[in-house]
């Protein structure tokens, strides 16, 4: 069981983590010629949030981890700060649906996305 559950958790991370990098270039520099990487702007361990797409950020590797200067990881407030100004209130949006638990658990997105590819192997 918990083989399965592992299983299906790491095909929706890719299917979200696929939609994500869909955008096609980093949403802070606009660079789509540097590997891109989605980033959970809430904790991908808040389940309810995991999958959500305004959960998500497209980023270059560069400003995902990697610079000093700008990342979401290196620098958590300047981070937030350009979340903030890009995307007005997408944090705060988050963070409520996180307290009052709005989300969808494991195996739910299971009966969503079981058309895909990815819930045919």
């Amino acid at each position: 069981m918990e083989k399965n559950r592992r299983l299906i958790i790491n095909k929706l991370d890719k299917l979200w983590r696929d939609a994500v990098n869909s955008v096609g270039s980093c949403d802070y520099c606009g660079s789509s010629s540097r590997k891109l990487n989605a980033h959970h702007i809430v904790t991908r361990s808040v389940s309810a949030l995991r999958w959500k797409m305004l959960n998500g950020i497209c980023l270059c590797s560069y400003h995902h981890s990697l610079s000093s200067d700008f990342s979401a990881h290196k620098t958590p407030l300047e981070f937030h700060a350009f979340l903030e100004k890009k995307y007005p209130g997408r944090y705060d949006k988050l963070m409520i649906m996180k307290r009052n638990k709005i989300g969808t658990k494991d195996f739910q997105l299971k009966a969503i996305y079981q058309n895909f590819e990815y819930f045919s192997s």
